[in-house]
């Protein structure tokens, strides 16, 4: 199995193309409207910088975007947990928990309006949520 001559089949790679040089090919010419688009599709280091500069720039400004959304979001939970702790608060009191009662009693109209925000707000962050999770895959 040590012959020096055996070398290595390429494991089901029917060809190769030789990269090193592909300007000099073996007898065929290479049609002029390739050459031409070859010639016209040369990038220079200047115009490969620029892309990787508006490329990086693209990502900030998304990535700015996402952190925006995510305070909007934060912000939004936070509301929405004063809220729910007000409307505990009020059943702990309706329900006669000890401690309560420097809680200021909420009527049934006040009551129906925070549930009705709270509502929306779930409402609100669950699509968000759920439009970001779209744009992620």
């Amino acid at each position: 199995m040590d012959n020096p001559k055996h070398h290595e089949s390429p494991g089901g790679l029917a060809f190769s193309v030789p990269l090193d040089n592909m300007d000099q090919t073996s007898g065929a010419k290479i049609p002029k409207r390739l050459l031409r688009k070859r010639d016209k599709d040369r990038v220079t280091r200047e115009q490969l910088e620029e892309k990787q500069k508006l490329a990086e720039e693209r990502r900030q400004a998304q990535q700015d975007a996402k952190l925006q959304r995510i305070q909007e979001c934060q912000e939004e939970c936070r509301k929405m947990n004063m809220q729910v702790d007000a409307l505990l608060q009020q059943d702990a009191k309706r329900s006669g928990v000890p401690g309560m009662k420097h809680i200021k009693p909420m009527s049934r109209k006040q009551a129906a309006t925070l549930i009705n925000k709270v509502s929306q707000g779930f409402s609100k962050i669950s699509s968000n949520i759920q439009s970001d999770v779209n744009n992620i895959v």
